[in-house]
């Protein structure tokens, strides 16, 4: 079995796409998406302005038009669930995690495509949920489940990847200050464990699912992070 799993989510179309925009501009099937483009398409694809900023469209097949496919592990429709995203996706390696398996959720898309939303979601509104509220609940679940087994102690750092440089969100620091100091550079390497982590970085710890929503909350808005616990 392939350790990486690779899904893309395909979003609604937003009401302003609707209005210049009615038809989608990709076919599912399966694991695959066909996505069909114009010239226009690819202006605007490309950072320039298409021409005219017509909205007609070429009619499908016409010779105006390119359909590229692409394959992936799995591929989510504008239907789809947060709920049933996480528990095919994500929720199996939850155990896996608690037996010691290391487990990364990178999410990856332009703005606006619905990084945010799918990851964190709303923690309030069971409907609405993203990954990260429903990972932190899974992980005290089990860790309550199996306290009879074994004794679980969850940690947090929160770090910042913005231009290859790394930042330490945890970390107490006034912006507002020009005088004051740069923050130390995080270091990567491994610790006494043997285990890769980065050096200096501030560690919270948290005995609840509660506990982890409040530390990354303040933090989430940054939307460059790397959450690990």
């Amino acid at each position: 079995d392939n350790a990486f799993k690779v899904a893309v989510r395909c979003r609604p179309l937003l009401p302003r796409e609707k209005t210049t925009q009615p038809d989608s501009a990709l076919t599912i099937s399966g694991t695959s998406v066909a996505v069909t483009t114009n010239p226009d398409d690819e202006a605007m694809a490309g950072g320039r302005t298409p021409r005219a900023a017509s909205p007609r469209r070429p009619r499908r097949g016409s010779q105006e038009e390119t359909v590229k496919a692409y394959s992936f592990d799995r591929v989510y429709d504008a239907s789809s669930t947060q709920e049933g995203l996480y528990s095919e996706l994500v929720g199996p390696y939850a155990a896996k995690m608690h037996s010691g398996y290391n487990v990364t959720v990178f999410a990856y898309g332009q703005t606006g495509t619905g990084k945010t939303y799918t990851i964190t979601g709303d923690r309030n509104d069971p409907a609405h949920m993203g990954i990260m509220p429903r990972a932190f609940t899974e992980i005290f679940n089990i860790a309550k489940r199996d306290s009879d087994k074994t004794e679980l102690h969850v940690s947090m750092y929160m770090l910042e990847l913005y231009c290859d440089s790394l930042l330490d969100l945890l970390a107490e620091r006034n912006i507002d200050d020009e005088a004051a100091p740069p923050p130390p550079k995080i270091v990567i390497r491994k610790n006494e464990y043997g285990t890769v982590m980065p050096q200096g970085v501030v560690i919270k710890k948290a005995a609840t699912a509660k506990d982890l929503f409040g530390v990354s909350s303040a933090q989430i808005l940054s939307r460059r992070f790397c959450c690990l616990f």
